[in-house]
Order: structure tokens, then sequence, then C-alpha cells
């Protein structure tokens, strides 16, 4: 009978004596901060870059609209043509989907990874085609001014601000349509490749189980 009594007081003093180990530790082990980091970056310039993309439809649709009759002719052509409108679309549904990755991985799903690589791919691709279409708008504003040597807006595009503007967009377009999506490829295709890499291996108990 004292042995029994020992027994189930043992067993009692174990019970009522060992700390929650395992929730300790979980709520002490910090998630690791970059999810935050890149999720908003994400958020941020895709937020932007849709935002210039509207200012930009907006600017050309009633940009002429808003000029003078008697100075329309001093005018070049349009300042998009239809492949750079098909472009600037893509262009937002690129920014969408970068949007929808940074929020994603803000919530460290795994998902994240995935969309922001999808992202990375699709933007380098129109990078490389909006740098082609910006060279043929610059050659056919090049070939107005020519026909056109005493339009004052001609001999301004003639002079050196003509080529700094298409240098300036073009550096624009690299840092965030080159640059970071480099930046995705390497931190989401070599570094972060997993979901624990994302959440540091915390698994929380479900509230709900």
């Amino acid at each position: 009978m004292s042995w029994v009594c020992l027994e189930v007081s043992k067993g009692v003093a174990m019970s009522q004596g060992a700390p929650p180990v395992l929730d300790y530790d979980v709520d002490m082990i910090e998630p690791p901060k970059w999810p935050k980091a890149v999720g908003i970056t994400s958020i941020v310039i895709g937020a932007v870059m849709v935002g210039c993309a509207g200012c930009g439809v907006v600017g050309s649709i009633f940009g002429q609209a808003m000029v003078p009759p008697e100075m329309q002719n001093q005018m070049p052509p349009s300042q998009i043509s239809p492949g750079m409108m098909i472009h600037l679309a893509a262009g937002v549904v690129a920014d969408i989907l970068l949007i929808v990755a940074g929020g994603m991985t803000l919530g460290r799903k795994i998902a994240g990874r995935h969309l922001h690589l999808a992202y990375a791919g699709f933007a380098v691709v129109l990078f490389g085609i909006g740098v082609w279409l910006q060279f043929q708008h610059q050659a056919v504003m090049q070939q107005w001014a020519a026909q056109n040597p005493d339009n004052p807006t001609a001999k301004a595009m003639q002079g050196p601000m003509g080529s700094i503007g298409l240098i300036i967009g073009i550096v624009i377009g690299a840092i965030f349509g080159f640059l970071y999506p480099l930046f995705l490829t390497i931190w989401f295709g070599f570094v972060k490749r997993t979901e624990e890499s994302m959440t540091g291996g915390i698994e929380r108990p479900n509230p709900a189980a």
C-alpha cells in the first residue's frame, strides 16, 4: 500500500512541477524578420508602379486634349503606341501579382515564394520588351523631329535633353523591372526555398484543434 502511495505522489509531483517547456520555447523564439521586409517592399513597389501606370495612361489620353488647338500641330505623334499600351497593361498585371506575392510573404505562406518567382520571370521578360519599345518610340520621335526642324518641340528633342529622358526611363525601368526581380530570383530561388525558412520552424498549436 505504501508503494502505491509513493508512486502516486511521484506522479503528482512530476505533473505539478514540470514547466510547459514547449509552449514557453515557442513563445520566446522569434520568427525570421525578412518576410516582413520583403513583403512590405514588394507591396510598396507594386502599388507605386500601378500608380505610375495609371498616371501615364491618363497623361497620354488627356495630355494632348488639354493643348490649345493652335498648338496641337506643334506636338509630336501620340506618346503611347498600341504596343506600349499592351506592354503597360501587362505591367499592371505583373505589379498586381507582386502585391499579392508580398501579402502572402507577410503571412509567411510558401505561396509567396512561388508568386515572387513567377513575378520575377514575368518582369524580366517585360523589361526586355520595354527597352525595345522605348528605342522604337525614340526612333519615331527622332524621325518626327527631323521632319519638323523649325518646331520648338523638335528642337528640344534633338538637343541633349532628348537623350537624357530615354536614359532616365531605362535606368528607372532597370531598378524596378530588372534588379528587384533579379534579387527575388536569387533570394527565393537559391536562399529561402522552404516554408521553414519563412517561419523559423515554429509550429504553433491550432486554437481550433
